[in-house]
């Protein structure tokens, strides 16, 4: 019987999370690894890397053996094809995973690294986990529990570090999409935070905000939600972070354009802004000039059309805009003045310029 069923979550490689899988424990493991199980979240989150750079010093100095094995890792019949593509991608480039657990870590091998009397289980290769302990926890005398973490060591769960500063864990469930680290995917649903950092991320992973127009994941294992529900609940407090800030229209009680989830605001009037699809910006005009570049663009208003926008919404701006322009006389940004404007501004003023010479002539 399986002492843990739930999924893996590779959070540094891009690979789905596998669901179904079944962890059974070795007969020969003590009561610890039963413990320390018992206490493992729905998903576990993972890092593929190396197997040298986390292969425990006791399996150097006298390889490991059936007694070894804390935990075999099996997968069920909807996850078997994944599984046993991860165990191959595995064995051929030696790699191991590892994932942070209540009393230290859980260092997870494929079964070649066993003796081959060991390799398959029903005619098939598996994983199998050990624990590394920390110095908190008290020493095991099983084989299943390695040497103590060292805390000078790579193979501690310390998370990357850039420019002299801890990057938030909360990275390790988003796909990092630009250099700026402003723009994330969802790793759980796929949701595409267009801005807003590993913040916005959070909040969408705590449940989403309305407030925001930020919907919430609908597939986030419910301990890592209530885990950021509860930071963001705190954080927004007292947050100075441009995507937090309530428009002019919210304020007034109006519902906000649902246009702004296709558009990055750049300032905090939201005058200037972005298109999400193909980078365009609008230096002046609001939501309204980017609707007009979603749609397809107006010369009326100086904007060009978006080549990315999907079609579904490029009709939905067409139609808005088209509704729009019958209602309002003169589309285009107060104070500024089009081309054509420009042009027929230049003819008047010629035309008035050849009737005064010619007047001045005749009155000659």
């Amino acid at each position: 019987m399986p002492v843990w069923r739930g999924s893996f979550s590779i959070w540094n490689e891009n690979h789905d999370i596998i669901d179904g899988i079944l962890a059974h424990m070795s007969n020969k493991a003590c009561e610890k690894v039963n413990e320390e199980a018992s206490q493992f979240q729905t998903v576990l989150y993972l890092e593929m890397l190396p197997k040298t750079d986390v292969w425990p010093k006791s399996f150097e100095e006298s390889e490991p053996t059936g007694d070894s094995i804390a935990l075999y890792f099996f997968p069920s019949e909807i996850s078997e094809r994944i599984f046993d593509g991860l165990v191959e991608e595995m064995m051929h480039k030696e790699l191991a995973l590892k994932a942070p657990v209540h009393n230290g870590e859980l260092l997870i091998f494929t079964s070649k690294e066993l003796p081959i009397m060991y390799w398959r289980v029903q005619s098939k290769y598996y994983l199998w986990g050990v624990f590394r302990s920390n110095k908190q926890s008290s020493k095991s005398h099983s084989r299943s529990y390695t040497e103590e973490l060292d805390e000078n060591s790579p193979t501690t769960t310390t998370p990357t570090k850039r420019k002299g500063k801890q990057l938030d864990d909360a990275w390790r469930h988003a796909n990092l999409l630009d250099g700026s680290r402003q723009k994330a995917e969802c790793r759980f649903c796929g949701f595409i935070s267009w801005y807003g950092g590993i913040s916005r991320l959070k909040a969408h992973l705590g449940g989403g905000e309305p407030r925001f127009r930020l919907p919430g994941c609908d597939k986030v294992s419910p301990q890592v939600k209530k885990v950021m529900s509860d930071w963001f609940t705190e954080w927004v407090k007292s947050t100075k972070a441009a995507w937090t800030t309530e428009t002019k229209a919210e304020r007034k009680g109006r519902q906000p354009d649902s246009a702004w989830e296709h558009v990055k605001p750049l300032n905090e009037a939201r005058t200037k802004a972005q298109c999400n699809y193909c980078g365009f910006v609008s230096c002046y005009g609001g939501i309204s000039r980017l609707k007009a570049h979603l749609a397809g663009g107006s010369p009326q208003m100086q904007v060009t059309g978006c080549l990315q926008v999907p079609l579904k919404v490029q009709t939905v701006m067409e139609q808005w805009f088209n509704s729009w322009t019958k209602g309002n006389a003169n589309p285009c940004k107060r104070g500024r003045t089009t081309p054509d404007q420009m042009t027929n501004t230049s003819m008047k003023h010629v035309k008035t310029s050849k009737m005064n010479t010619r007047e001045d002539s005749q009155s000659t």
